[in-house]
């Protein structure tokens, strides 16, 4: 196996880390330039490779949970959630947890999804008003995070409103060069945040319990299963994967419509 090319630039026990967080644009960009469509940095400790081009986006989603594991690419999530969760568990929990998840995403359920995210759409137009200004990426990410909390929990009207801040203060628990037992702020506010959204979540199933079956919802369904089979799905299980469902991707959605909505304006034809 041909040993895959440094990118210039990587500095003793840094590495690249210092020009990663401050812009990776330019990194990659020299990445492809220097070495093609395979290269590799170095942030800290850890060795990432970089794969450009459709045929190894192929390689890398089909090999997903095979040769590429999801747990060792994001160890810092260990510290954001538990490891008795889904792809941080292992082997054995983490298949019977997928197994009991894989139907309640089934194409069944798409229609309903849909109608959410454009009822959420709808109601995000009505309340932009007909001129003003906006910060397109922070309303984008709360749109987001309101579909999902709609899909998966129910109707996103009744979380309350600091939840969105919440999410955005977990979110600085993610990162992938600075360990999170360092006592730095965000670390701080990360763990702050996820205790609070716990009690939040805590909260909903107590009272979708007490109500019984009154909702078919994704949620519903969650708790459901949960009472089927305790071991493999408990309440705190449930709370992680409302919360991963829920958080995840809010951040990359929000850049993704970003810049449709830029290129869309810059080209009106």
């Amino acid at each position: 196996m041909n040993k895959i090319p440094l990118v210039s630039g990587s500095l003793p026990i840094l590495g690249h880390s210092i020009e990663f967080l401050r812009d990776p644009i330019p990194l990659l960009k020299r990445g492809y330039h220097e070495c093609g469509k395979v290269c590799q940095v170095k942030l800290g400790r850890e060795q990432v490779v970089i794969l450009f081009g459709s045929e190894h986006h192929k390689f890398f989603f089909l090999e997903t949970g095979k040769c590429l594991r999801i747990e060792d690419a994001y160890p810092f999530f260990k510290k954001m959630f538990s490891d008795r969760f889904f792809f941080m568990a292992n082997r054995e929990v983490y298949k019977k947890q997928k197994a009991i998840l894989q139907p309640l995403f089934s194409t069944t359920h798409h229609d309903k999804y849909l109608e959410i995210i454009e009822k959420e759409v709808e109601l995000f137009i009505e309340a932009m008003g007909d001129n003003g200004e906006m910060d397109i990426i922070e309303n984008f990410a709360n749109l987001a995070i309101r579909v999902a909390t709609h899909a998966f929990v129910g109707e996103s009207v009744n979380l309350p409103q600091n939840i969105y801040q919440l999410f955005r203060d977990f979110s600085m628990g993610m990162d992938p060069i600075i360990p999170s037992w360092i006592p730095l702020k965000k670390f701080r506010k990360a763990k702050k945040a996820r205790k609070e959204i716990d009690k939040i979540l805590n909260h909903k199933i107590e009272n979708r319990i007490k109500a019984g079956k009154g909702k078919d919802d994704f949620f519903q369904k969650l708790i459901e299963v949960s009472k089927a089979a305790p071991n493999e799905f408990s309440h705190d299980v449930i709370i992680e994967l409302v919360l991963l469902l829920m958080w995840a991707g809010h951040e990359t959605t929000s850049a993704h419509l970003s810049w449709a909505l830029i290129d869309i304006l810059e080209n009106d034809e």
